[in-house]
């Protein structure tokens, strides 16, 4: 069995591998091949990695979104767009489709992700934030100015007595609204 590991970087596996790993694969191949689908650059494989975002294991569904941003395929945003609309979505999946929905761009996004400022989960808000900078649609304007009083610092603690955190969910929300102003420039 071979991992990503196995081929030089940046190289990996052909496509019609890949995509037999996914079908027959071991649970380890097939998250490799959902990794090294979005390092082709074939938007043609976009469909198959949508498939994905529904699959029963956790890190295949975050390595297909994480493909789906490297491709930036429009048709990806609404079936993300419904990951963030399950009840209880997981926190890994929840950032993944952020960055996946901020790296499309695609304004089909924007409600959404004006849904998700409303999350209990502070990491969430300041993700959903920072896609609606990166969409840079002016209706999104409104609902990130209601964080403006949200100055709350997202930290996680680990099992491993480690800490991370991000900047304050306002910071974030400011941020977007300046990057929507042209004010500052969009990460490309």
């Amino acid at each position: 069995m071979k991992s990503l590991a196995d081929y030089p970087s940046p190289d990996v596996p052909p496509l019609d591998v890949l995509l037999d790993d996914l079908d027959n694969g071991t649970l380890e191949e097939r998250r490799n091949a959902a990794y090294g689908l979005g390092k082709h650059d074939d938007t043609n494989i976009a469909p198959r990695l949508i498939s994905l975002l529904f699959d029963s294991d956790l890190y295949v569904r975050v390595y297909a979104i994480q493909s789906l941003r490297d491709l930036k395929d429009a048709r990806a945003t609404l079936p993300l767009c419904e990951l963030l609309d399950e009840p209880q979505p997981e926190e890994l999946i929840l950032s993944n489709v952020t960055r996946a929905l901020a790296a499309i761009g695609d304004a089909r996004a924007v409600p959404t992700l004006i849904k998700t400022l409303d999350s209990t989960d502070p990491f969430t808000r300041t993700n959903a934030a920072y896609a609606l900078g990166e969409i840079g649609d002016p209706s999104a304007i409104p609902a990130l100015q209601l964080l403006e009083h949200d100055a709350v610092v997202p930290m996680r603690y680990h099992d491993d007595g480690g800490v991370s955190g991000a900047p304050a969910v306002n910071a974030n929300a400011m941020k977007a609204i300046a990057k929507i102003r042209g004010e500052i420039p969009k990460i490309e």
